[in-house]
């Protein structure tokens, strides 16, 4: 049975703990024993600034899935090392794992969780295998490389990419190491709620992490104009977006939007009243793989995004709607054409829903992450010889 650690940063604890969940209980019933470890996630912080009636919060819940749960603090630093020791001491006693070669596989989730994760593979003999979610950590690969060449090692890393995009651009940089393609997958419901009634009022949600403040505002400025004559169309929009900025909530006020507006705390990690939605907009540029795109492309729902390498699978016209430039006008001129046009609306919607059937499947994810660690774990793979595989 192989032993693979699922090691997750605190963002990434919050918003594919379902992803995760997912890939723990799958893994397990697919014969790997899977521990998993992490920060624990705290209850979402309200922001004061905010009426309480805009406010939709979820309750966290803390599912354990089928894994071993250990708690671990994800840090980096010069402790770093030692810290991977006492951890894995700890594991070896209180997971019952063999002395020799405890953890196969630490499959790290988050940037910030990647220094433990290969200090924890080094320390177990094993691998660490790293998904590159988000394309500007392309630049930082070689940098963890050469911290294992400076001490004179060989650094025990693959590379995982989400996306094909993602991945060439790790093939066509500095990095050394191997890269495998590594695609997320989500269930498809068997209905598709979005876009069940051409006549009905559409909703629209907006995922917007608050990393990019002005992108925000310029999408609420084109939902704004383009809703004035929907009376009842609503808008849920991420709470997140409002943390960092009082520009969000003024441009709320600014066009109109306050009565119908609810903000969403937690969206990415409770995404239940989200996939109820017809239109997902996605606010910010660079913001990365993230499952709750695929999950709404799943529900039917119609993307409308700025143009982004990373995520190949949305084309404009086809499987998601683009904005370039994004100006309020052209944020403004996407969503007249998403709800003046119901039925390409919904075309757009189940051609994204056709892509998640046809390679973005929670089950596709799981059997690729079984043969990714089987390949990493056999036939001293893990020395990364020039003869190995580089993706598939």
């Amino acid at each position: 049975m192989r032993r693979v650690l699922l090691l997750s940063d605190k963002s990434f604890a919050a918003r594919e703990r379902s992803m995760i969940d997912r890939l723990e209980i799958g893994l397990t019933s697919s014969g790997v024993r899977a521990l998993r470890a992490g920060p624990p996630i705290p209850e979402e912080a309200q922001n004061d600034a905010l009426s309480k009636r805009h406010i939709v919060q979820f309750e966290h819940g803390a599912p354990l899935g089928a894994a071993s749960a250990l708690g671990v603090r994800v840090t980096g630093g010069g402790r770093v090392r030692h810290e991977a020791q006492q951890f894995l001491r700890e594991m070896i006693e209180d997971a019952g794992l063999p002395r020799e070669r405890p953890i196969e596989v630490v499959h790290g989730w988050g940037e910030r969780c990647w220094p433990l994760a290969i200090e924890l593979a080094w320390e177990s003999g094993g691998v660490a295998a790293l998904e590159v979610w988000r394309g500007d950590l392309v630049g930082k690969l070689r940098r963890y490389e050469r911290g294992f060449e400076r001490r004179g090692e060989e650094a025990p890393i693959v590379w995982l990419a989400p996306t094909e995009s993602i991945r060439n651009a790790i093939v066509t940089s500095s990095a050394s190491r191997p890269v495998r393609l590594s695609r997320w997958g989500v269930h498809v419901p068997a209905e598709a709620h979005a876009w069940e009634s051409l006549k009905g009022p559409a909703h629209i949600a907006v995922l917007a992490p608050g990393q990019d403040v002005a992108g925000v505002v310029a999408c609420l400025g084109g939902i704004g104009e383009a809703v004035a004559k929907h009376e009842e169309t609503l808008v849920f929009l991420d709470a997140a977006s409002t943390r960092t900025s009082r520009r969000v909530w003024q441009a709320v006020r600014e066009h109109g939007l306050e009565s119908r507006l609810s903000l969403i705390a937690d969206m990415e990690g409770r995404r239940e009243l989200l996939v109820q939605a017809d239109l997902l907009a996605i606010a910010e540029l660079g913001i990365g793989m993230r499952s709750i795109t695929l999950d709404a492309m799943a529900a039917g729902m119609t993307i409308i995004s700025r143009p982004d390498w990373e995520t190949e699978f949305l084309e404009n016209g086809k499987t998601a709607l683009a904005v370039d430039p994004p100006t309020p006008d052209r944020w403004g001129r996407a969503f007249r054409r998403a709800l003046a046009r119901a039925k390409e609306s919904r075309r757009i919607g189940r051609a994204a829903r056709e892509v998640i059937q046809g390679g973005f499947l929670a089950s596709d994810q799981i059997a690729r992450a079984v043969e990714t660690y089987e390949w990493l774990v056999s036939a001293d793979a893990y020395q990364f010889t020039d003869s190995e595989p580089n993706g598939s």
